[in-house]
């Protein structure tokens, strides 16, 4: 029997034959310090998964799965300060011991196995020690602030840059001296201090008085005066003492008013004095109630006209001296 023609066809047809590709998968857990290259080539600088994809030998994908744990290197940098050139210890690299001053550099390995780079910077700074001899004149303020009036030796201690001890000691001495004035005649002062510098001043001009440099002081002139005394670098002035007769004679006649007359009075601080006793030595002071000379000439003529200009208002006393007698009388001025 005959095959049919279809059949004998289907019979010597080839067969092709398709196989099925399938993926693969893998997976590695990785410590590293800083940085990992992965199986796909990837820079990894973090610890976490990470997927690489890549074609096997059979021309499959294989998923290659990286599980990474980045540790780092680190570094700490220590700075510390020694007194006096002393030394610090450290327990560093391995190498526990005491450091001189200066800058030491130690690499160590953490848990992890990355570099640990230590820096230690050591500084000096000294402890310092001084003894101060000094005069003043009245106080003296140390460097850390305390006031000394007095004589003695003071220690004082502190900490100075770095930390380290800082001892002052000071030998203090005050020049102490004298400077009150006393009153030893009329006219006459004289400085208590002996041995001393004198400069003697007009208390209402506190103005020095020209070649008045002694020890006493002869007033030509009614008025209040003081005097200047300097021991060494150290000057003092004195109180102002009043003298009221600078002719000397110890005259002071306050009774008798026919010695001279003064008009207006009151006054808007023009008048005159008319001095009946007068003479080429006759000096007139303008004084108010608190003592204080505010107008003093000496008179060219018997009859002198005084104006005391934008005065304040008030009463002042107006006093005549000469070598006869010292008068005095009030004016009000308006």
């Amino acid at each position: 029997m005959k095959l049919p023609f279809v059949c004998l066809l289907l019979l010597f047809t080839p067969l092709t034959l398709v196989s099925q590709c399938l993926p693969t998968s893998s997976s590695a857990s990785v410590s590293t310090c800083n940085s990992i290259i992965s199986p796909g080539g990837n820079l990894i600088t973090q610890s976490g998964t990470y997927f690489d994809t890549l074609i096997n030998s059979n021309g499959c994908d294989s998923v290659i799965t990286t599980i990474a744990t980045v540790n780092y290197d680190n570094s700490i940098l220590f700075d510390v300060v020694v007194c006096d050139s002393g030394a610090s210890w450290c327990d560093c690299g391995g190498q526990p011991n005491l450091y001189p001053p200066g800058s030491y550099t130690f690499i160590e390995q953490t848990v992890a196995g990355c570099d640990s780079t230590i820096y230690l910077n050591i500084t000096s700074y000294p402890s310092t020690f001084a003894v101060i001899d000094t005069t003043v004149c009245d106080f003296f303020v140390s460097e850390a602030g305390f006031i000394y009036n007095s004589n003695g030796s003071y220690v004082e201690s502190f900490l100075s840059m770095g930390g380290c001890d800082s001892i002052r000691t000071y030998n203090v001495t005050i020049v102490d001296f004298d400077s009150s004035i006393v009153q030893i005649s009329n006219n006459m002062l004289k400085a208590t201090e002996i041995g001393a510098s004198y400069q003697w001043i007009d208390c209402n001009s506190n103005q020095p008085i020209p070649g008045e440099t002694n020890q006493t002081f002869t007033a030509s002139v009614i008025g209040d005066y003081a005097c200047i005394i300097t021991v060494g670098l150290c000057s003092e002035m004195s109180e102002c003492i009043r003298i009221d007769d600078a002719i000397g004679l110890g005259i002071t006649d306050n009774s008798s008013n026919k010695d001279f007359k003064l008009y207006p009075n009151p006054s808007t601080g023009q008048f005159t004095v008319e001095i009946i006793d007068f003479s080429d030595q006759t000096l007139i002071q303008v004084v108010n109630v608190v003592g204080e000379i505010v107008y003093f000439s000496y008179a060219t003529t018997s009859s002198p006209t005084i104006d005391l200009g934008s005065i304040a208002r008030g009463i002042y006393i107006i006093k005549i001296q000469n070598t006869n007698s010292t008068i005095e009388k009030t004016i009000l001025i308006n």
